[in-house]
């Protein structure tokens, strides 16, 4: 298990999938791809991309 402190620097909009011309609706919590494309970009930003080795 991993317990995971978040701190928000921009503000977050979160909606759902729209439908159509309604509303589009928003999650009250954060979804897992949003935490993982957050986790994937903060390692980019300190480790950068794999060069592939051959």
């Amino acid at each position: 298990m991993l317990e995971v402190t978040i701190t928000q620097d921009q503000d977050l909009h979160l909606g759902t999938r729209p439908r159509g011309t309604a509303p589009a609706l928003t999650h009250t919590h954060v979804p897992g791809a949003t935490l993982r494309g957050a986790l994937a970009t903060a390692w980019l930003r300190q480790h950068g991309l794999r060069t592939p080795t051959r």
